[in-house]
């Protein structure tokens, strides 16, 4: 039988027949349209991407940032293309206060206009759930038109049951199958990472919970802390291209208007993916600039400590110490005290 239908014993009444199989030679000469994308190279249409870090890693400020280039139409970092639509944002973990001081932070800083605010929707501590009723949900929070990206922020607050379960997880991601296959809707969800060692990156095993919450994923960014108010951003998985996007190192500024007026901006420069440096690695190469330019032979850790203080935290500063003593750069005369070898 050329249409393999389902026929025999159990077959379906003549009028529900339906074809579940397809050739090889069939799928060749299929015309399926290629991947679309919500933000070019990072966020593909219609699927699933996730964006996980550790606490205080800005995963929910650049998701919103992310949410307004798209309610605008406007480019990611004013680089990277995103496609216009309807946002809808369920925060489970910032609240109303929170989120409207970045969004004035963000408008300030980018000037989104009044209508790109008018595309993003937010569903503030609902006690939300995703389940058998989330489609119903999501299409009564925002009747005239479903919404083309939803946030989850975030999975822990949302997840209906045990995040190391991977039955629990299949369960999350069949809820979300009927809103991307059926309406085209893209889902970014906002997870935690384990904790690790302060100078260790992280990778696809750091995100919190059972492995097939990544394995259902197309898309899984992870925001790894680079330095103070600095962050790497790499994609690791990436299913609808045969090579991740390239590393993008974050530093979030913080700038003033003559007005002053405040705005936070998101400044980026690409990296080189799978050759990122800890923290600690990036301090050490900082505090041999600083020697280089000054000529000093001694210096207090104090010293090292005030200079590199707008661009690492004092336990990077610390390590990278310990790191450049190890190597003998450094020599650790007494307490406080170091000598350059």
């Amino acid at each position: 039988m050329n249409e393999n239908e389902v026929t025999g014993t159990n077959a379906l009444p003549e009028e529900r027949k339906v074809k579940i199989t397809m050739s090889a030679l069939e799928l060749l000469h299929s015309d399926i349209p290629k991947p679309e994308w919500l933000v070019e190279g990072l966020v593909p249409k219609s699927n699933i991407t996730f964006i996980a870090g550790a606490p205080g890693s800005t995963k929910s400020f650049l998701a919103l940032l992310t949410s307004l280039c798209i309610a605008s139409g406007t480019n990611l970092f004013g680089e990277i293309t995103c496609k216009q639509g309807i946002v809808l944002y369920v925060d489970e973990e910032n609240g109303k206060e929170e989120i409207k001081r970045r969004l004035e932070l963000l408008k300030n800083a980018y000037g989104f206009s009044d209508q790109a605010l008018e595309n993003i929707h937010f569903m503030f501590y609902q006690g939300f759930r995703v389940d058998k009723r989330w489609t119903k949900h999501i299409i009564e929070a925002i009747p005239e038109k479903t919404p083309d990206l939803i946030v989850i922020d975030s999975l822990v607050r949302v997840l209906e049951g045990d995040e190391n379960s991977a039955e629990d997880a299949r369960k999350l991601f069949n809820s979300f199958r009927p809103l991307m296959r059926d309406h085209g809707t893209t889902i970014l969800v906002l997870a935690h990472c384990r904790k690790t060692n302060r100078n260790t990156s992280l990778d696809l095993n750091s995100i919190r919970g059972s492995s097939d919450f990544v394995a259902c994923a197309s898309s899984v960014l992870l925001l790894d802390p680079q330095g103070k108010n600095t962050f790497c951003l790499t994609q690791v998985k990436n299913r609808s291209k045969a090579e991740e996007a390239s590393d993008l190192v974050i530093k979030i500024v913080d700038k003033e208007s003559d007005e002053g007026i405040k705005g936070v901006f998101f400044e980026v420069k690409q990296g080189t993916a799978g050759k990122r440096l800890p923290a600690a690695e990036l301090a050490a190469e900082d505090i041999i600039k600083w020697l280089d330019e000054t000529k000093k032979q001694e210096f207090k850790t104090k010293e090292v400590l005030e200079k590199l203080a707008d661009k690492h935290k004092d336990n990077a500063v610390y390590s990278a110490l310990r790191i450049l003593n190890k190597r003998g750069e450094l020599k650790h005369k007494s307490h406080g005290t170091w000598s350059v070898v």
